[in-house]
């Protein structure tokens, strides 16, 4: 079962996922809206399923289906169908079944120079780079060659889990995306022999569901970094957890359950004076028709991960640091842009609370949860260990993954650890607490080695109570220039 697992992009987001926002048109309000109504068990998946700056799925359809006598649990949304199987421990898109195309969308009449076959389909370049960013694993295989709908004027792309589009007159990287998901959605599907949740919940905040995991769990791993200091009592009385990007608190009168600390002012970051608004960037007006432009690729960013709710309203213009390196603050949290990073990495969030931590905090504070009681029955584990891409250019960053089971339950009383083996060189890092789903992940920057180097690693937990295993596996440097 594990062999399958590390071929599971599992909830990932952030991942490296998180931060794929690219300069590209501000996506709609109701974006923002679309991710409060995905399920917990989806959400990660949906926010990693993005393209130019807007989920590929685009808006629910249903809520949660479980079905009760096989377990399997769905989510319809606009453009597909994600799906959860808990006996293969697999997340995927469901095949959308599409049905017979209209007679007036025909294949190309000629060969295009943007086109390349992928399985033996000519495909037009952009949807061919959209298919190397999820590849089978996620869209499934082709299944036509790029097809031109003479009526509607588009070149359509089918693939086994979504259909695309892009219109004659479209730029260069734009693809639309077709709701199959909504043509295949049944009221039926979430009725006879499944249950149906509420998609909104947010986890009781108790000793026994930690602040961290539900942050984790609502603002994804990769937005805000590695814990830096435990869940603790702060001084007005708040639970509180220093993570390297931002400091989230219990707050259950916010939708999400937990509030971001206002860092940039906690740690004095000078505050820009007004500006009026500019041509070609986003306008927060703050006072007297004034306030700080905003470049697309930062609001977006801003609007995929809870809008200025979460961000707090900016407090510096847009700074330009050199080299194609751009950063601004907001009150909760500042962002920077790199221009010569990978599209999946060009935005991110600078380490500010390792700063607050340093600067802020001096006292030990005490946990609030109490230590994890010794089992008196040592129970056997399991665990399950994958990366993101088998195979990988210097360019990219690896996501690592790991998952934990005491039989056929979740484990997250563990901590774990990652070791890569590069020649005779050997390098370790730590991995995140784990999340509500008895996951962890961890996200290095790119490996720069030659075609075919074999990168083996290892991943060894230990739970509360001493248990330790480890788990090895490899992937390969390929597909540099």
């Amino acid at each position: 079962m594990w062999k399958e697992m590390r071929k599971w992009l599992l909830i990932i987001i952030l991942a490296s996922i998180l931060l794929g926002a690219c300069a590209s048109p501000a996506p709609q309000v109701a974006e923002e809206r679309y991710y409060h109504f995905v399920d917990p068990r989806f959400r990660e998946i949906y926010i990693f399923l993005h393209w130019e700056g807007e989920s590929i799925l685009r808006g629910e359809v249903s809520s949660l289906c479980k079905n009760t006598a096989t377990g399997i649990e769905k989510q319809y949304f606009e453009n597909g169908i994600l799906v959860y199987d808990p006996k293969a421990s697999q997340f995927y898109l469901e095949s959308l079944d599409i049905e017979s195309i209209p007679e007036y969308v025909v294949p190309l009449q000629n060969e295009p120079s943007n086109a390349r076959k992928i399985d033996g389909y000519l495909i037009l370049e952009d949807f061919a780079s959209l298919y190397d960013e999820y590849g089978e694993r996620w869209l499934g295989k082709p299944a036509t060659s790029t097809l031109w709908n003479s009526k509607l004027r588009r070149f359509e792309q089918y693939f086994e889990n979504i259909a695309m589009f892009r219109f004659e007159n479209d730029p260069p990287g734009v693809v639309h995306f077709m709701s199959y998901g909504r043509r295949k959605y049944t009221a039926h599907d979430c009725q006879e022999g499944s249950i149906t949740t509420h998609s909104d919940e947010i986890p009781t905040l108790t000793p026994n569901f930690g602040l961290a995991r539900i942050a984790e769990t609502r603002l994804g791993y990769a937005f805000i970094g590695q814990v830096v200091l435990s869940e603790y009592q702060a001084e007005d009385g708040k639970r509180e957890v220093i993570f390297e990007n931002v400091v989230a608190y219990a707050d259950p009168d916010s939708p999400i359950g937990v509030s971001l600390r206002p860092l940039a002012r906690l740690l004095d970051v000078p505050t820009d004076s007004l500006e009026s608004p500019r041509e070609g960037m986003s306008f927060r007006a703050i006072e007297d028709g004034k306030g700080y432009n905003i470049p697309d690729y930062f609001n977006n960013f801003i609007h995929l991960h809870s809008g200025h709710e979460l961000s707090g309203e900016p407090i510096t213009r847009l700074q330009d640091m050199g080299d194609g390196v751009w950063q601004q603050c907001f009150a909760n949290y500042c962002l920077k842009y790199d221009s010569h990073a990978s599209s999946q990495t060009q935005v991110s969030l600078l380490p500010l609370g390792i700063d607050y931590k340093a600067t802020i905090y001096s006292p030990a504070p005490t946990p609030t949860s109490p230590p994890t009681p010794v089992p008196t029955q040592v129970p056997s584990i399991e665990l399950g260990i994958w990366v993101l891409h088998d195979k990988i250019s210097t360019s990219q960053s690896q996501i690592f993954g790991a998952c934990a089971f005491e039989g056929d339950k979740l484990l997250q009383d563990y901590v774990a650890d990652l070791r890569v083996f590069i020649s005779s060189d050997e390098k370790s890092y730590p991995f995140s607490a784990p999340n509500e789903s008895g996951c962890t992940y961890l996200t290095l920057p790119p490996i720069v080695e030659s075609n075919g180097t074999t990168i083996e690693y290892q991943v060894c937990i230990t739970t509360s109570w001493g248990k330790t295993l480890c788990e090895e596996e490899s992937f390969l440097i390929w597909e540099n220039p």
